[in-house]
């Protein structure tokens, strides 16, 4: 700890002295600029003189991060405190802490990046047992509760088959309530599931679609299923895109 203060200092005062003699101004914001960054500037008070209150912080910070890398350390350096009576320790391993935390909110990542990451921290969370797991937990569902939701539902393998879809793993949750305890909704959930107010959409697509639902659910139609059932959950406008036959979702009935 000495010798690091004693070689920044030295370093310090190395490059303050090519600073204080540089010849030009560009050489002296360049000197200047490096002095500001190196660690034992912050080890000086505001008239540059050496701060020895700051010194003695810094060392008994740096002393206390050394004491909790080891946990017998830890033990010794308490019972050979007189502010401290300590009786016995034990040593507990926490599955995440704040690396975990730092990885999901890191914002040069894509969301579905970050969901990735978050189905892994929620994977070794498993069944939470202690208090600090169940914040964690709260934590992730703060972050994105859709992911920590669709994780509870349908689990990790589910979530990673699905590549992270959105719709298609809100429609595995819907299926998932369905299987669970049916509740007559089922349907409209997966049709606002698929279908968006505002956008166009193929014949086509809208009959395959609407097919592929009802027989999710096992739902046998009393008349046929083509392109027009739209209209059934939707207000439509029939139109067509580069000669194909649609509709234009104009606002929902109620779904």
């Amino acid at each position: 700890m000495k010798g690091y203060i004693t070689c920044s200092r030295e370093i310090y005062d190395m490059l303050q002295n090519l600073y204080n003699y540089a010849t030009t101004i560009s050489t002296k914001d360049a000197y200047r600029a490096a002095v500001e960054t190196l660690p034992f500037t912050k080890l000086l008070d505001k008239n540059g003189k050496v701060n020895y209150f700051a010194i003695d912080n810094y060392v008994n910070a740096e002393l206390v991060k050394g004491y909790y890398q080891c946990a017998n350390n830890l033990w010794e350096t308490y019972k050979n405190c007189n502010a401290f009576v300590v009786n016995r320790y034990s040593v507990e391993d926490y599955k995440l802490g704040d690396y975990e935390r730092l990885q999901r909110t890191n914002k040069s990542i894509s969301i579905k990046e970050k969901r990735k990451i978050m189905v892994q921290q929620l994977e070794l969370l498993g069944d939470c047992q202690t208090e600090m797991e169940w914040q964690f937990k709260r934590d992730l569902e703060q972050t994105d509760s859709f992911i920590v939701e669709a994780y509870d539902k349908i689990g990790k393998n589910k979530i990673e088959n699905l590549k992270y879809n959105r719709k298609k793993i809100k429609e595995a949750m819907i299926l998932a309530d369905y299987h669970k305890k049916a509740t007559g909704t089922e349907v409209l959930l997966f049709i606002a599931n698929s279908f968006e107010v505002g956008k166009w959409y193929s014949a086509k697509y809208i009959k395959e679609e609407l097919t592929r639902i009802f027989n999710l659910v096992g739902l046998n139609p009393k008349k046929a299923i083509t392109s027009h059932t739209i209209n059934d959950f939707f207000y439509a406008v029939q139109s067509q895109k580069k000669k194909v036959k649609g509709y234009q979702l104009i606002k929902s009935k109620g779904i």
